[in-house]
């Protein structure tokens, strides 16, 4: 029974691994499978994301300021990211990796403090929640 358990464990892991909007490898990598616990976070990552998408942004709002033909990302020096209220990584460009040597997926679910400089803290504190006295 207890095996019969985790096998079917396994498999809603993997289905949930496949549903995830994941960037693929190269072709030159391994194909990775992520531990139970990075799936889970990736997944609230993921969930968090569609809800601020879902009610932070009207469709109108996206309709009037597209642009088409223009790679924004190409514009930045930098990667962009999307925190949560409480400062969880929920939204990583996959250039991230250009600057700060970590994949977006390693970056995604975790509180953006534990990549800040610590005496940079009350800055991001002040930026995640700005109607507060910090």
């Amino acid at each position: 029974a207890a095996k019969a358990r985790r096998s079917k464990e396994t498999e809603y892991f993997q289905e949930l691994e496949n549903l995830l909007p994941l960037s693929k490898q190269s072709s030159d990598e391994e194909e990775t499978h992520f531990d139970k616990t990075s799936l889970l976070r990736l997944t609230i990552a993921y969930l968090k994301t569609r809800q601020v998408l879902q009610t932070g942004i009207t469709p109108n709002t996206i309709e009037d300021e597209k642009v088409t033909g223009v790679d924004l990302l190409s514009c930045l020096d930098g990667f962009g990211l999307v925190l949560s209220s409480s400062g969880d990584v929920i939204y990583i460009t996959d250039n991230v990796n250009r600057y700060l040597g970590l994949s977006s997926v390693d970056i995604l679910g975790h509180p953006f403090s534990c990549y800040v400089h610590p005496c940079d803290h009350h800055q991001l504190l002040h930026l995640t929640n700005p109607e507060e006295e910090i």
